[in-house]
């Protein structure tokens, strides 16, 4: 018998107790379940929009997160090689 695969809600965290941003606008959020491989910025460093922030790697693949806005990294909320999930926060910008 098979059984029917559902897929995951759509995370916002707050189930999970994570840390909440204070504007959805200055989140990245992760676009897919992965592990992070290398994180470009540190807290306090400036970043333009579409600038890439951290690269996650999902099933051999490398995926590069850019910066949703112009702004300073204000928090980084994981370290390379943690497993993140969909919907994740990655880091918050000011």
């Amino acid at each position: 018998q098979l059984s029917k695969a559902v897929a995951p809600a759509k995370s916002n965290g707050s189930a999970s107790g994570e840390r909440q941003p204070e504007s959805e606008a200055n989140a990245c959020r992760s676009p897919l379940a992965g592990v992070v491989s290398e994180i470009s910025v540190a807290v306090g460093d400036t970043v333009t929009n579409d600038q890439p922030v951290i690269i996650l790697e999902a099933m051999k693949m490398f995926t590069t997160i850019t910066s949703p806005c112009t702004g300073t990294v204000k928090s980084i909320d994981v370290n390379p090689g943690d497993a993140v999930k969909q919907g994740q926060l990655l880091m918050e910008f000011s």
